[in-house]
């Protein structure tokens, strides 16, 4: 039997053709929020979300799997677009205004754009796959309001799938999740210790890459219990978490959080497995908003308890460095036994320390309560 919801004979291509509109807005809300032109940018953005939701519409099939792959494939297809489109724009401006003329010019001028396109895959990566996101959650509502849904008979072996079964993939790609996050965590968090051009090493050098590596693990222990547990509020929070931490550094270290955080709030804001599962409570719900702002505290607590130390360093008879803590001062002059001193701004106190770790196991608490206890929705009916 079959049961048709709102539109039906809308096919997968104009479903993602549809969904295409919401990265579209999505790209001109930034350029709005950022100043920049979009007057003569606009149609093309619309376009180019809308083509590429049309290409790609059909991999979406409603599967785990299948909704990832078609995920991934909106960011190939927008990534490639994108990069024609910007280049074959730019050879036009340099055509117009002289710059080029000889076609054998043009030819390598446009090669060389693509190949630096290429290049900066990785970045267009950090951008364009939260883009890729929406547009697959987008593609969720659309497809659960316009496309049949197939009923099968009460009592055969099609209508009682195991739920059991059917989560347990999920569960993995979310403790997959966890664990990337802990192993990149680990990754940021040690190369100042491996930094050749650090100079002095300081005993309280230790103090930053372990709290950087306790913080950066808090959504992976909320993202793991979440799995285990089924709890899709954790799930997002975890992924919120994650992808708020991808922007921390200047440097751009930390932008490998962003693919988990992406696996994270897929799997928070996917469709039920099972329409057994239970829909989560708003005491659930507040308690990922709680995990949230505990855990953006503690980022704040241990940057605003910070010092400025100034130390100098000793030679001992056996060669070793001895570090002693001096007053902070604006000059600083060696003494005869003394082979190097400085002041480090910004250092991390055991204080701060203390206090993000206290916020934090907070947080993660909270986690780990709201998944034992499972205040759901469903149970709190007789």
């Amino acid at each position: 039997m079959t049961v048709k919801v709102g539109l039906a004979g809308m096919g997968p291509r104009w479903i993602g053709a549809l969904a295409g509109l919401a990265p579209a807005a999505l790209i001109v809300g930034y350029y709005v929020v950022t100043g920049g032109e979009i007057e003569a940018r606009l149609g093309v953005i619309v376009a180019l979300a809308i083509v590429a939701g049309w290409l790609v519409g059909p991999l979406s099939s409603g599967p785990l799997r299948a909704d990832l792959v078609a995920m991934v494939a909106y960011f190939v297809v927008g990534y490639l677009l994108s990069l024609a489109n910007g280049a074959v724009i730019s050879i036009w401006d340099d055509i117009t205004g002289g710059l080029v003329s000889d076609p054998s010019a043009v030819i390598q001028s446009l090669a060389g754009r693509l190949l630096v396109g290429f290049a900066y895959l990785p970045v267009w990566a950090v951008f364009l796959m939260p883009v890729a996101l929406v547009w697959m959650m987008t593609v969720q509502v659309i497809r659960g309001r316009v496309r049949p849904q197939s009923v099968a008979p009460r009592g055969s072996d099609e209508s009682m799938p195991s739920s059991r079964h059917r989560a347990i993939r999920p569960r993995r790609i979310g403790l997959a999740a966890a664990a990337i996050i802990v192993g990149y965590g680990l990754f940021v968090a040690a190369v100042p210790l491996v930094r050749e051009d650090q100079g002095p090493t300081t005993p309280w050098s230790i103090y930053r890459p372990i709290a950087l590596f306790g913080l950066f693990a808090v959504p992976a222990v909320v993202a793991g219990i979440g799995a285990i547990r089924g709890v899709r509020p954790l799930l997002i929070a975890a992924g919120a978490l994650c992808l708020l931490q991808a922007y921390i550094a200047f440097s751009g270290v930390t932008m490998g959080f962003v693919v988990p955080a992406i696996v994270l709030l897929w799997l928070g804001a996917a469709a039920p497995s099972s329409a057994e599962e239970p829909r989560p409570s708003r005491a659930t719900l507040l308690a990922g908003v709680a995990i949230i702002g505990l855990t953006i505290a503690a980022w704040v607590s241990l940057f605003a308890l910070t010092e400025e130390r100034c130390w100098v360093a000793s030679r001992a008879s056996d060669g070793a460095l001895s570090y002693a803590v001096v007053p902070v001062t604006n000059t600083m002059t060696l003494g005869p036994d003394q082979v190097a001193g400085g002041c480090d701004g910004g250092t991390l106190t055991v204080q701060g320390i203390g206090v993000s770790a206290v916020i934090a196991i907070a947080a993660v608490a909270i986690a780990t309560a709201v998944a034992f206890t499972r205040h759901d929705a469903s149970q709190a009916q007789p």
